[in-house]
C-alpha cells in the first residue's frame, strides 16, 4: 500500500516536470512566433541573437522559462520589449527602473544624464565613465549580458545592455567602478505619487505642471483641467513631462492637447507592421486631437528628459506636431512604438512593440529631438531652461 502511494507520488512529480518542461518548450516557441509576425522593429541583428537564446533552451520550471524569456527579450535590445511578470533578481526596467543614462562614445562608456533625486544623483555626475560592473571591466560585463563578445555586439546591443546593467537587479545594491573608483548604490525604486500632478509657480509667475508618471491615468484628465483653472492668468506654462518613464494611453494624451488647440488637428501617426508582413500590404492611420473646454492661449513650453518614455514622447511630438507648444530639453527615452500584451502557454504575458509610431512629419517617434535641444535637463537646469524660454517668447511677442 504505501510502496504503491509513493510509486504514484513519484508518477505525478515526473507528470509535472514533464507538463512544466512541455508548457516551457510552448512559450517560448509562441514568444518567438509573437515577434516573428508582430514584433515592429525586427533586423537580422535582433533575429540572430534571439535564435541564439531561444534554439536548444530546455527550461525544466516556470521560472527557468521567465528567465529565458528575458534574455530572449535582452536579444531584441528594445526597452519597450518586456514581460508582464518577472524573478525577484530581474533586472529592473529602463528608464522607470533606472537613474543612470549613459551612452557608448568610441571605447568608453559615458554618463550622459542623472535622474534628479535619485541614489545616483549626487555619487554619478553627467560626463564622468563608467569603467567596471559588478566588479568586471565594463566591457566584460556586456559581453558575459549577452555571452557573446564585446566585438560582436552592434551599438544598439552595446548601449542597451549598458543601462540594464546600470539599472541593476532588484534584489542587490548595485556595483560600479567610476573612472576606477568603486560605488555601490540602492536601486533606485522610482518617484512615487498619490496625485497624478502638482501646480507651482516659477519665481516668474510662470504656472509649472509636472505630471507624476500618470499618463495613463484616467483622473489624470481632470486632474490637469483642475490645474489649468487654477494657472489661469499665468503669462506662460511649462509642461514637465521628466516623470513619465513608464509611459501610458493616448486617451491622457489627447485629453491634454485638446486644452490647447482650436480645430481637429492631427498629432501622431501609427503603422501596424504585421498586416504588412503577413499580406504585403501596408497598413496605416493618423490619430486626430480634437479642441475642449476653453483654450489656453498663453506661450506653453514642454520639457523633456531621457525619464520621458512611451506617451510621454507622443504628448511631447503631439505638441510639436500641433503648434501648441515648443518642446525643450535632452532627447527622450526613445522607446520604440506602440506595446501590444500577447499572451504565452503556462500564463505567460509578454509585451511587444506591435505599432511604430511617428510625427506627423514623418519621422519616427523614437528619433524626434525637441526643437530647443539642452546639454542636461534634468532638475533645476531644465526648469531653468524652460523660464528662459518663456521670457524670450513674451518678450520678443511685447516688441
Amino acid at each position: 500500500m504505501v510502496r504503491a502511494f509513493l510509486l504514484a507520488a513519484c508518477a505525478v512529480a515526473v507528470s509535472s516536470a514533464v507538463s512544466a518542461q512541455e508548457t516551457g518548450l510552448a512559450a517560448l516557441e509562441a514568444y518567438r512566433d509573437h515577434v516573428e509576425r508582430s514584433y515592429a522593429y525586427l533586423t537580422p541583428e535582433k533575429t540572430a541573437r534571439l535564435n541564439a537564446v531561444l534554439d536548444g533552451a530546455q527550461p525544466e520550471t516556470a521560472a527557468d522559462t521567465v528567465r529565458v524569456l528575458e534574455n530572449a527579450a535582452a536579444a531584441l535590445a528594445d526597452h519597450h520589449a518586456i514581460l508582464g511578470v518577472n524573478l525577484a533578481d530581474s533586472h529592473a526596467l529602463v528608464p522607470s527602473g533606472a537613474d543612470i543614462w549613459a551612452f557608448w562614445r568610441g571605447d568608453r562608456l559615458i554618463v550622459e544624464d542623472v535622474r534628479q533625486g535619485s541614489p545616483a544623483s549626487g555619487p554619478v555626475l553627467p560626463g564622468v565613465e563608467i569603467t567596471g560592473i559588478s566588479g568586471r571591466p565594463v566591457k566584460d560585463a556586456i559581453a558575459a549580458f549577452y555571452g557573446t563578445p564585446f566585438g560582436a555586439l552592434d551599438p544598439e546591443a552595446r548601449d542597451y545592455a549598458a543601462r540594464v546593467l546600470l539599472a541593476g537587479r532588484r534584489d542587490r545594491p548595485r556595483q560600479f567602478a567610476i573612472e576606477g573608483e568603486p560605488v555601490e548604490l540602492p536601486v533606485y525604486s522610482g518617484e512615487s505619487h498619490r496625485a497624478p500632478l502638482s501646480l507651482t509657480a516659477t519665481p516668474d509667475r510662470y504656472a509649472h505642471i509636472r505630471f507624476h508618471d500618470s499618463l495613463g491615468r484616467t483622473e489624470t484628465i481632470a486632474a490637469f483641467d483642475a490645474a489649468l483653472k487654477e494657472a489661469r492668468g499665468a503669462p506662460g506654462l511649462i509642461i514637465d513631462l521628466r516623470d513619465t518613464p513608464s509611459g501610458g494611453n493616448s486617451l491622457v494624451a489627447r485629453g491634454v492637447l485638446g486644452r490647447f488647440v482650436k480645430a481637429e488637428t492631427p498629432y501622431q501617426r501609427h503603422e501596424l507592421v504585421e498586416e504588412k508582413r503577413a499580406h504585403g500590404i501596408k497598413r496605416s492611420w493618423v490619430e486626430y486631437v480634437s479642441p475642449r473646454g476653453e483654450r489656453w492661449t498663453a506661450p506653453v513650453v514642454v520639457l523633456v528628459s531621457r525619464w520621458t518614455g512611451s506617451m510621454g514622447e507622443g504628448l511631447a511630438i503631439g505638441f510639436d506636431a500641433t503648434g501648441a507648444g515648443t518642446v525643450i530639453g535632452t532627447e527622450m527615452a526613445g522607446l520604440q512604438g506602440a506595446i501590444y500584451d500577447f499572451d504565452l502557454p503556462g500564463g505567460i504575458t509578454v509585451k511587444l512593440p506591435a505599432e511604430r509610431l511617428f510625427h506627423v512629419d514623418g519621422t519616427p517617434r523614437e528619433d524626434f529631438a525637441p526643437p530647443v535641444l539642452l546639454e542636461r535637463s534634468e532638475g533645476k537646469a531644465g526648469l531653468e531652461a524652460a523660464q528662459t524660454w518663456l521670457d524670450e517668447k513674451i518678450m520678443a511677442g511685447s516688441e
